[in-house]
């Protein structure tokens, strides 16, 4: 009843009939982001490589136009399927009634508020229905107050790495840090080189960007969405703060006459307000996904994260300190420290849900985790003790290497962030 893809699309590929409420899916409309993908709890939309666009079941409503079943109800030979039209008000009864302590969370098999197992009205160990409220109807001769777990409900599946979107990120964090750091500096040589890098870096994200979409030609459309869709906000947001860091740049190395002095703190001020606001909605994106390693204070902690340690490693670049390098490294620790929280799920009593992620990030994905702690560690704490103990010594260059190294790193937590989610899933299914 509330579709999370079609809520999520940038490009307003969904429709949903007004009568029937059946979601369809407008394959010469889609781009093929695959962020409804992710917005599905119950993986419905598929997307396929082939067609670079995403698919997905619409009832067979052609078949239903002329009074036929849809293909799956005519073809079960024990007529186990039917389709029919469900009572919204009964709907909403059953998975948005009034908040209450016993209707917070999922059902038989999956994991609550708390992590415990808890009762779930929709399918047991299927997500938590209150996030799209399912019309579809499970019915069994099994009580339904048992308590049940679905079989695979341990089963460890790496997602997507989505390795474009794990390169664009952190490239458009440190272009919004270098352009905040930079508004901090203010001479008119930091300005110009800060500015200039912070364009370049965002160019070269949003050209990344672009290699995720399955119709990259389409990629104007992503605006479209803008009144619920957060990746249409980011993509505005990204897009604004582009023009406005290409006119600084423009003006700074053009027509640097053009920008008054007593104006430049007032305008460069208000880019790097606009990279953070790019930022923010980036991180907006993947919460708005309700999966709990996409959290808001685990993904504002990643991504703002990553926009401060990469912003003070541009100013060790620009305009090396002894407090810049000293806050790299308060930084480092701050973030390492925030990552490794999810770790604590593996507990007695630890989420169900996070539990998985966990044990992605230690079995499946221990050698990327090892590295990813290796760059940080190197850019973040090896080469600033060197340099603030005299070893290094406290240049531009030295200010690169660390840089470089610390990318590398969030670059690889970027990698981990994708793959190691492990939201509820419908039971069974897809395991490739």
């Amino acid at each position: 009843m509330d579709p999370g893809c079609l809520n999520g699309c940038p490009v307003l590929a969904y429709e949903k009939d007004p009568v029937t409420g059946i979601v369809r899916h407008l394959d010469d409309q889609c781009i093929g982001c695959q962020y409804c993908v992710m917005k599905c709890p119950y993986e419905v939309p598929r997307y396929s490589a082939r067609l670079g666009i995403v698919r997905k079941c619409d009832m067979c409503t052609q078949r239903l136009e002329v009074g036929e079943a849809p293909a799956c109800v005519q073809a079960c030979p024990n007529e186990a399927i039917r389709i029919r039209i469900v009572d919204v008000a009964e709907t909403l009864s059953i998975f948005r009634p009034p908040e209450s302590p016993a209707r917070n969370g999922h059902k038989n098999g999956t994991s609550g508020v708390d992590g415990r197992i808890t009762f779930n009205p929709f399918l047991a160990g299927s997500p938590n229905p209150r996030i799209t409220v399912p019309t579809t109807r499970y019915k069994s001769a099994i009580n339904p107050d048992v308590m049940l777990v679905a079989a695979d409900a341990a089963a460890l599946r790496a997602a997507d790495p989505h390795l474009p979107l794990a390169l664009m990120l952190p490239l458009s964090q440190l272009s919004a840090g270098t352009m905040a750091i930079t508004a901090q500096l203010g001479t008119p040589a930091h300005l110009k080189a800060g500015t200039t890098a912070a364009l370049v870096v965002m160019a070269v994200a949003l050209g990344i960007g672009t290699l995720h979409l399955g119709k990259p030609l389409r990629a104007w459309k992503a605006f479209l969405g803008w009144r619920k869709s957060w990746f249409s906000r980011e993509a505005i947001a990204f897009g604004l703060y582009l023009k406005v860091i290409a006119a600084l740049t423009a003006l700074l190395w053009l027509k640097p006459d053009l920008l008054p002095e007593n104006a430049r703190p007032t305008a460069f001020g208000f880019a790097a307000f606009l990279g953070l606001v790019s930022v923010f909605c980036s991180v907006m994106l993947y919460v708005d996904t309700r999966r709990r390693f996409w959290s808001f204070g685990r993904t504002c902690g990643k991504f703002f994260g990553s926009t401060i340690i990469l912003g003070l490693a541009a100013g060790t670049v620009l305009n090396p300190s002894q407090g810049v390098w000293t806050s790299v490294v308060i930084a480092l620790i701050a973030k390492l420290a925030l990552e490794f929280e999810i770790f604590t799920s593996l507990k007695p009593g630890g989420h169900f849900e996070l539990r998985r992620s966990a044990l992605l990030l230690t079995g499946h994905f221990r050698k990327l985790s090892i590295t990813r702690l290796a760059f940080g560690v190197s850019g973040g704490l090896v080469v600033p003790a060197l340099v603030l103990a005299g070893l290094l010594p406290m240049n531009p260059f030295t200010g690169l290497v660390a840089t470089s190294l610390l990318m590398a790193g969030e670059v690889c937590e970027r990698v981990l962030f994708f793959a190691a989610v492990a939201p509820d899933k419908m039971p069974g299914g897809i395991t490739t």
